[in-house]
């Protein structure tokens, strides 16, 4: 079995801790179903990684849509990690898409955004032949994919690229993110992102936002890292200052990586506070 490796290293450091928890199982419930690596753009360069899965409940019909945009310092992960997360959400009717994306070194700075709008994208465009309806479609992600759907959702200039915009995303659930890369974090990921202080702030989720922002979730964990419950009551207070609707929630009793595998968790303060705020979000 896989191990999720840490989606965002201490502060501003990106090692991996000493001992990985193991993943939940993989196995889908009966009735869920996956279609798994279709490409999301015409001719990738990275085919392995610029492609997504769907989940679904066999049968459904517009049904609210969920894509979940993994972590891992933007610079590991892949939606092959993922099926318990997809699996727990399906079984709630939602279609769930999980895309991969292109990873740090190899790749810097703008692939992982660029791919994260082309999924989403694709999303838009093809996910009613799945059962989805591409009028009710959420966003969500851990750590640096948290990242990457806020920056989705703020700057509208990567999915204005393919014909699309923020505002059809109903709303944008933020795991445990990094949203201000101008201060340490910033410097922590001077090897995705780079050094120069415009790039890193136009890379900002917290320097992108207007007052067309929509709807937000953020969590922070009781053992999270360090710099992370900072940024998500910073970018929870910059939204809320934008008159724009912004929940933050503090989960006790998890670190940075349990705060995902436990979403699998009967009663689990994420997963119940993801699924209200989607009830929300993406209701007819």
């Amino acid at each position: 079995m896989r191990l999720l490796v840490p989606a965002l290293a201490i502060a501003v450091s990106f090692a991996a801790p000493a001992q990985a928890p193991r993943l939940p199982s993989q196995e889908l419930d009966p009735g869920i179903t996956a279609v798994k690596d279709i490409p999301y753009v015409a001719e990738p360069v990275e085919p392995a990684k610029q492609a997504l899965d769907v989940y679904r409940r066999e049968g459904v019909r517009n049904a609210p849509v969920l894509i979940f945009i993994h972590g891992g310092a933007w610079v590991r992960g892949d939606r092959a990690q993922y099926p318990f997360l997809a699996n727990r959400f399906a079984r709630e009717g939602f279609v769930v898409v999980v895309p991969s994306y292109r990873l740090s070194p190899k790749y810097t700075h703008p692939a992982q955004i660029e791919d994260a709008a082309a999924a989403v994208a694709w999303t838009l465009r093809n996910i009613g032949r799945y059962g989805g309806d591409p009028k009710r479609v959420a966003a969500a992600g851990h750590s640096a994919g948290a990242h990457l759907a806020a920056l989705l959702a703020t700057d509208p200039r990567w999915l204005n690229a393919h014909n699309a915009a923020p505002d059809r995303l109903r709303g944008v659930i933020g795991l445990s993110g990094v949203y201000d890369l101008t201060g340490l974090a910033g410097r922590a990921a001077g090897h995705v992102f780079g050094r120069d202080p415009d790039t890193l702030r136009a890379a900002s989720p917290r320097h992108q936002l207007t007052a067309e922002a929509p709807p937000f979730l953020l969590t922070y964990c009781q053992f999270d890292y360090p710099s992370l419950p900072e940024q998500a009551r910073d970018f929870h207070e910059a939204i809320r200052a934008l008159m724009r609707p912004s929940t933050l929630v503090h989960i006790p009793g998890e670190t940075h990586i349990t705060e995902i595998l436990s979403i699998v968790k009967d009663g689990d303060p994420t997963f119940r506070a993801m699924l209200d705020f989607l009830h929300q979000a993406v209701r007819k």
